[in-house]
């Protein structure tokens, strides 16, 4: 009875040795994906930026982000429309990248509960007289 306590105690202590291992192996894995710096252009004014569902403090002018994998981006401020970007990862000449490579979010206002779009009416050409 004594040798089965033994052994079930090395097999025990086999399997955590090997879990350690292999948590160490992701860890490393995980620590070494390629990453990007991502330049920001965010506004009007102060607005709340959310990273893959994580709120950002403050407004950065650049964020790095792994490269390996999409990214979503949620801007918002009370009374302008919310807008989402979605970086989505690529591979260019066998690297990792994200594309787009910078964002620029500039929030449009909010009357009442519609948005205001203004567009300039095409100019119409002038009769020529004979």
């Amino acid at each position: 009875m004594g040798r089965s306590r033994g052994k079930e105690r090395v097999a025990t202590r086999s399997r955590w040795t090997h879990a350690v291992a292999a948590g160490t192996v992701a860890v490393f894995v995980g620590g070494c994906a390629p990453k990007q710096w991502v330049p920001l252009d965010l506004g009007p004014g102060a607005v709340d930026l959310y990273v893959d569902g994580r709120r950002v403090d403050g407004v950065p002018r650049e964020v790095e982000l792994r490269a390996d994998r999409d990214h979503k981006l949620f801007v918002k401020r009370p009374g302008y429309l919310p807008e989402l970007v979605v970086l989505e990862a690529r591979e260019v000449e066998g690297d990792a990248v994200l594309r787009p490579p910078s964002v620029r979010v500039w929030l449009e206002p909010v009357i009442g509960d519609r948005s205001i779009e203004i567009e300039e009416a095409p100019a119409r050409p002038v009769p020529q007289q004979p």
